[in-house]
């Protein structure tokens, strides 16, 4: 509890504080003057009445002898009283010592013992005074840390060291916890409320979920919540200082603690400072991001924060539309962005303060928009997030694969109405996931067809970076792709996982450790990408270089063949944009070109660039050239049939 967090009358409060530190001061500097030998005249201001005040709080919670408590009187009072330097000085009989030091204090207060200066006592342990480090304690000067004056005098704020490693997490109110996680907050708060005597309460799962769990729960004991990330730690080299500052400070002003590891590994030095600290801090605490942290001296409870269901998002968006005066004709565009992104009640409410218009109404493609950018999560170089622009229009496919595309467009915008409210999930809980398979040669739409979904489904695509993702060190893959489906998971992202046999290959016969690894990493990408909620692409040229096992649990498998001429004839018609000056190109002869699409739109923005050199249209001698470098780059050359009539 805190001076302002008291239920008084805080100015009559304060006047007494400085009434009750004017009688300390006074009582020090009459013991000063009586070892100088001189007698005060003045009359003892009068003892305050109510209380408690900072003084008394101060020494009842760092447990201080009396004379310790003088000693800190004896500092303060040179903060405040003008006249305390020259008492000091005189009390020496050394006009050059201006200051308090033990020496004086041990010589000239009462119960004056020189144990109240040891290293393990309050005054030194808990950092209450600062010394002069190369001085002896017999005659250096003392201070009263900064913090401990601020206390006294009855305001200030957290230590400035402390202040530069944390920051302040609101109470969230009761309506925007989901109800999914209210249980874990309680089983939370009764771990904090237990301290040493309990398991350490760690957190894994997405940071504004389990921020707020952690605030909800430290509010059920009364307790502010500050969070600490490790990269504070960073320029830390003396954690018991951390620790102590910490505890000091729960001592002043009662608070909680969210020590942060994010998602690093149990072999990183900034999660194992995290760990070091935990294991130092006996005040109420709280670990995130602990799935992977085994602290080493205490019993750890690791919790995985549950997603918050698709109803409970839907409720927390219309609270926040109704409270904005918009609830009941906004409903069902509520429900569609609840049902597609994660996103905590500040942030839903953010958002549809934003989507409104200058008239005050809803722009419910703003909303969705806002929506979408406010749940991507940082990929870091795991991944490139593509704006897609592809259209199912712009794909040139057999139609039943058109059909089986719409279906999955359907699937994914259909998955929370059939899952949860139909019940499908409740009756199932494996292979609700929405993972595809393209299969065919390079060249085949693939890639643009995965682009076509996130467009038609107006999610981000992020296509894996495979060069980024498979790690020769043991453990280092599956870390990464933890940290690309959890951050995907948040923003409904359509992953797109280009030439996934690298990653989802047969299953080896286990001949050393590595084998045995790397099966288990295939394991847990089975695993991922089955129960993954948006939809995952997947692109091969070699469908059976992939594991049956990962096979048989796809939802649609999809072999894009080679274009025939038929299908050739409209990726020409469709290869150059509207803008491009042509001549007169003939379809069906560009259509001899044995080639897939994407060779088709190579050799048309060459012919482009040739045309523009040139100053002309796109002739059929422009695609001639573009062609015949075209083919060079695999080794050969157009044949006659192909180019040998177009003069």
């Amino acid at each position: 509890m805190s001076v302002n967090d008291m239920d008084i009358d805080l100015a009559a409060w304060n006047a007494g504080n400085r009434a009750a530190l004017a009688h300390a001061i006074d009582g020090v500097r009459r013991a000063l003057a009586r070892h100088a030998g001189r007698v005060m005249d003045a009359p003892v201001p009068p003892v305050p009445e109510g209380g408690p005040y900072t003084l008394d709080i101060l020494a009842e919670r760092f447990d201080l002898s009396a004379f310790e408590q003088a000693v800190v009187v004896l500092c303060i009072g040179m903060e405040i009283d003008a006249g305390m330097a020259q008492l000091c000085a005189t009390a020496v009989n050394d006009a050059s010592r201006p200051f308090p030091t033990f020496g004086l204090a041990v010589a000239a207060l009462p119960g004056g013992h020189w144990n109240a200066a040891a290293p393990g006592r309050p005054l030194r342990h808990w950092l209450l005074l600062d010394t002069d480090g190369e001085a002896s304690l017999q005659g250096g000067h003392i201070r009263l840390n900064e913090r401990i004056v601020h206390f006294l005098l009855g305001g200030g704020d957290r230590d400035a060291r402390l202040a530069a490693m944390s920051e302040r997490i609101p109470e969230p109110p009761l309506e925007d916890v989901p109800p999914a996680h209210r249980p874990l907050a309680r089983q939370v708060a009764a771990l904090m409320a237990g301290r040493l005597a309990a398991p350490l309460p760690c957190l894994d799962g997405p940071v504004a979920a389990v921020r707020g769990i952690a605030a909800a729960a430290a509010a059920g004991l009364g307790l502010p919540l500050y969070a600490m990330p490790a990269d504070s730690l960073a320029s830390q080299p003396d954690l018991d200082l951390v620790a102590r500052l910490w505890e000091r400070e729960v001592a002043l002003l009662p608070a909680a603690l969210l020590l942060d590891a994010g998602d690093r590994d149990a072999a990183d030095p900034l999660a194992q400072a995290v760990l070091s600290l935990a294991e130092r801090i006996t005040t109420p605490l709280v670990l995130a991001g602990g799935a992977h942290l085994r602290p080493r001296s205490r019993i750890a409870a690791h919790f995985t924060v549950p997603l918050s269901t698709a109803p409970e998002r839907r409720a927390q968006w219309q609270a926040a539309l109704a409270k904005m005066g918009l609830g009941a004709d906004m409903a069902d565009a509520a429900d569609v962005v609840a049902d597609q992104f994660e996103l905590d009640a500040p942030a839903m409410r953010a958002c549809s303060q934003a989507a409104l218009d200058a008239e005050g109404r809803l722009d419910v493609d703003a909303l969705w928009s806002l929506a979408r950018a406010q749940a991507r999560r940082p990929l870091n170089d795991l991944a490139e997030v593509i704006e897609p622009r592809a259209l199912m229009d712009d794909l040139v496919v057999p139609g039943e694969i058109a059909a089986i595309l719409a279906q999955i467009v359907a699937a994914q915008r259909q998955r929370t109405r059939v899952l949860d409210d139909w019940g499908f999930a409740a009756r199932n809980r494996s292979g609700l996931g929405l993972s595809v398979l393209f299969a065919g040669p390079s060249g085949t739409g693939k890639s643009m067809a995965a682009e076509a979904i996130a467009t038609a489904l107006r999610l981000d695509l992020c296509r894996i970076d495979l060069s980024a993702v498979v790690s020769k060190y043991i453990g280092e893959t599956e870390k990464n792709l933890r940290h690309v489906f959890d951050a995907a998971e948040a923003s409904g992202a359509v992953l797109l996982f280009d030439e996934a046999d690298a990653l989802f290959g047969k299953r080896s016969e286990v001949r050393d450790s590595h084998d045995r690894h790397a099966n288990i990493e295939v394991g847990y990408l089975l695993q991922r990408v089955e129960a993954y909620r948006g939809v995952a692409v997947l692109t091969t040229n070699l469908r059976s270089s992939l594991d049956p096992a990962f096979l048989r649990r796809l939802r649609f498998i999809l072999d894009f063949s080679f274009p025939d001429q038929a299908a050739r004839v409209k990726l020409w018609q469709r290869a150059f944009p509207r803008a491009v000056p042509l001549g007169a190109l003939d379809h069906m002869r560009l259509a001899r070109l044995n080639l897939a699409g994407g060779s088709i739109a190579n050799i048309a923005l060459n012919a482009a660039f040739l045309a523009a050199d040139a100053g002309q249209p796109v002739s059929m001698a422009h695609v001639r050239s573009a062609a015949i470098s075209e083919y060079a780059k695999n080794d050969k050359r157009p044949t006659a049939a192909e180019i040998g009539d177009w003069g």
